[in-house]
């Protein structure tokens, strides 16, 4: 089947998009994927060049009117490559997609990647959050099928849309489990010659608006015995990394903290093996972030990593039930102390072998990429 993938991005960093690809690949499907070009950033080396339709960088001139032109360039994509089915990823791609479907008549697939209307600078605006409710709807009542990253979002698509069988399609990496690997520092210590040899606190992902790291680089200050030691490392960029780092350079355990920037996506896996504990400190800004499941927990539980999360509904049903870590308040720093103090402990970790690789082993795409075929099975 000829599948035509819509997307409001530059393809760098969507790695759930690069496995639901290959994924459909490996079946005998024929993909193109949209790729906004917007100077800066170039698509991953895992989209082969000959899939990739490029469309001008959507935010070039006025800012307000970039979801417009993105919309108004996806729409006259799709009478030109005719598909048989498209995967329309988030409201931008869905609605010009849910309106070409009654003329060219393929098969709709939505992928809602996160709650899109209540999003933090979506639900702050009531008009806007409006806008995209109503193409959300629109274009969910036409999908043939449509799906979610997790269960919790997927039922309030049903409740808000009046729609059935929003499916569950979860963001998670390859199988790559191995407690032999586990700790390997070998990678890290190449990108952070300076790191200290205690244990490492790592956290990767984004600087984000709303996202408050403070009580994590206080925390330290607060660790005793073994834990005293150990070094945090923040993985990635964002508009709050210089202040971050402004923060940092005041403590006195700065030498502690590092701060090294975006890595290439690639390289995440053995980085995240050098560590000794997986951070997911995500503030509570809306029904958007309190569902969230992020590729960052099965990226650590690959890893075999202990977890410290925010107490959020989805992270909880895992870490928790599963009895892979703690949920406690981002921004209460005795709690983190004390639960980092906890996962640290080797004991701790050891009695709780069987349960990380049994996770390993059931949250991984090999056990999901079959929800994302029976959708376009279906």
């Amino acid at each position: 089947m000829r599948i035509l993938i819509g997307i409001l991005s530059e393809l760098s960093h969507e790695r759930r998009l690069e496995r639901m690809a290959e994924s459909l690949r490996r079946a005998g499907h024929e993909l193109r994927v949209t790729w906004v070009d917007n100077g800066t950033h170039p698509p991953s080396s895992a989209w082969p060049k000959a899939e990739l339709i490029r469309l001008p960088n959507a935010r070039a001139g006025r800012r307000k009117s970039y979801f417009a032109r993105f919309m108004r360039q996806w729409y006259r994509l799709l009478h030109e490559e005719r598909p048989q089915a498209v995967l329309a990823i988030d409201p931008p791609a869905l609605g010009p997609a849910a309106l070409a479907k009654a003329r060219l008549g393929y098969r709709l697939i939505y992928d809602s990647r996160e709650y899109y209307i209540e999003l933090p600078t979506v639900r702050s605006r009531p008009v806007i959050r409006g806008i995209w409710r109503c193409i959300e709807g629109y274009g969910i009542r036409r999908s043939d099928s449509a799906f979610s990253v997790c269960s919790s979002i997927a039922r309030e698509l049903e409740r808000l849309y009046g729609v059935r069988n929003v499916g569950v399609v979860r963001n998670m990496p390859g199988y790559s489990y191995n407690r032999d690997s586990v700790h390997d520092r070998r990678r890290l210590q190449q990108l952070l010659p300076e790191l200290g040899d205690g244990p490492v606190l790592l956290y990767q992902g984004g600087f984000w608006p709303g996202y408050d790291f403070a009580p994590l680089l206080r925390m330290l200050g607060k660790l005793a015995g073994n834990a005293a030691r150990s070094q945090l490392v923040l993985l990635g960029d964002g508009p709050g990394a210089a202040a971050l780092r402004e923060l940092r350079d005041t403590l006195p355990w700065k030498e502690r903290v590092h701060i090294p920037g975006k890595v290439r996506s690639d390289l995440l896996p053995e980085l995240t093996r050098g560590a000794d504990l997986g951070l997911i400190p995500i503030p509570d800004l809306g029904l958007s972030y309190r569902y969230i499941l992020p590729n960052k927990l099965f990226e650590y539980l690959q890893a075999g990593l202990p977890l410290l999360a925010s107490p959020l509904p989805e992270l909880q049903a895992i870490i928790e039930q599963r009895d892979l870590g703690r949920c406690v308040s981002p921004q209460d720093e005795s709690a983190l102390a004390s639960a980092v103090t906890q996962l640290l402990d080797p004991a701790w970790r050891v009695a709780r072998e069987e349960a990380f690789a049994r996770a390993a082993l059931d949250l991984c795409w090999e056990e999901e990429e079959s929800r994302l075929l029976e959708c376009f099975r279906s």
